[in-house]
């Protein structure tokens, strides 16, 4: 979609999103429990980078205790 600033605007869904950083982490390690961990902190820390407090909420409903 052109926004007619020259610009082009592509969604992304958060699936689409996890799909990129759990890719990006098979790269780097081929094992894919380690990948998962990694994944998980990235995808974390940027939840926490655009929206402080929601990630601090999900991982305590999820168990979690910190944010690394």
């Amino acid at each position: 979609m052109n926004t007619g600033d020259g610009f082009e605007l592509n969604q992304l869904t958060i699936g689409d999103l996890i799909v990129a950083v759990m890719d990006a982490a098979l790269e780097v390690t081929r094992d894919e429990s380690m990948a998962y961990v990694i994944a998980s902190h990235v995808l974390v820390n940027i939840l926490d980078l655009v929206s402080p407090g929601i990630a601090r909420d999900m991982l305590a409903a999820y168990g979690g205790s910190t944010l690394h």
